[in-house]
């Protein structure tokens, strides 16, 4: 491929038909008007959702894993990054038991340096605390604008969900919670994530995908 004058993208006409898409390029989010709605304020809610709220709300009390092949993960973007310290207090406040070793660090870049992300931090220690004693996989994926330029544009969830399908031992269950508008992404994009998603699928891997925190 190459760029011409205009900086459009141009590849031969014998292989275009035989492309998905090309990234990086360029992608302009439609301009979204957000009217206040007093139902999206902060509510206090009536209890709060801790991890014995959630044992108790599905009737799961304090079940360990206890299979060696269990393992779980977490997917991770945007330079959000976790500590165990954090985790650790978090775990002592709920008398969740101690798992520290059973985490591990991933990243397609081999790096993930602690951090004070708070949905990383979130969602490290909600999944330890509802599935304890499993195996967790943390991983991070890293891109071009989110990492380097400093520049958030969207998550990279097809680096993410190629990285598991080349992955020779993935976890079988993997949470998500990050979002994005389909509109910024382009249909192309979508497809292609769409068909990825379906092929975890088939290979037996459950993915939980937050719904939107409205």
């Amino acid at each position: 491929s190459r760029m011409d004058t205009d900086c459009h993208y141009v590849v031969p006409a014998n292989i275009a038909p035989h492309l998905d898409f090309i990234s990086p390029t360029k992608r302009f989010p439609s301009v979204k008007h957000i009217k206040d709605n007093p139902y999206h304020r902060h509510q206090s809610p009536l209890q709060d959702v801790t991890p014995p709220f959630i044992q108790q709300l599905y009737q799961i009390n304090n079940v360990k894993g206890k299979s060696l092949s269990n393992k779980q993960g977490v997917a991770s973007f945007m330079g959000q990054y976790f500590d165990n310290n954090d985790v650790e207090s978090f775990w002592n406040a709920y008398n969740i038991t101690n798992n520290i070793n059973l985490i591990t660090r991933m990243s397609n870049n081999g790096t993930q340096p602690s951090g004070f992300g708070t949905e990383a931090s979130m969602n490290v220690e909600y999944i330890t605390s509802i599935g304890q004693s499993i195996p967790t996989e943390i991983w991070y994926t890293a891109d071009n604008n989110n990492d380097n330029n400093n520049t958030v544009t969207a998550e990279p969830f097809l680096l993410f969900l190629l990285d598991i399908l080349n992955s020779t031992n993935p976890p079988w269950l993997f949470t998500v919670s990050y979002s994005d508008y389909e509109m910024n992404l382009g249909y192309s994009y979508c497809n292609r994530c769409n068909t990825e998603f379906v092929k975890l699928g088939t290979m037996g891997i459950t993915m939980l995908i937050a719904s939107g925190d409205y």
